[in-house]
């Protein structure tokens, strides 16, 4: 296994899941599209982000964030990987950049895919 895909599975395996919590249903979901093989994983860009985001709101996305679009909200996002330009417009927007498992805690979560 290649040391990116090692860090990737890591950063989904230290998820946890509390049954009786009320993100129970969306961390499971969030982990089932994460464990995809590689040809049906998810990548979403900055446009479609920008688009369907609000301006404060908290964001995971279970795959790859591509740098494809500009930013014009301010928001909180979590995601299993980044590309460098997404991370550099994500930066430059003042947008910021949570941990999976930190995000997945917070109540008020919206996965985008």
């Amino acid at each position: 296994m290649r040391k990116i895909e090692k860090e990737r599975v890591q950063r989904i395996a230290d998820i946890k899941i509390d049954a009786k919590s009320k993100n129970a249903e969306r961390i499971r979901k969030f982990i089932e599209v994460a464990t995809k093989p590689r040809r049906q994983r998810v990548a979403v860009d900055l446009s479609k982000i920008n688009k369907l985001a609000k301006n404060n709101e908290n964001i995971a996305v279970p795959g790859k964030v591509l740098g494809n679009g500009n930013i014009s909200k301010q928001f909180s996002i979590a995601a299993v990987e980044f590309s460098k330009s997404s991370l550099e417009k994500l930066k430059n927007s003042k947008c910021s950049i949570v941990e999976i498992k930190d995000m997945l805690s917070k109540e008020d979560v919206r996965l985008i895919m």
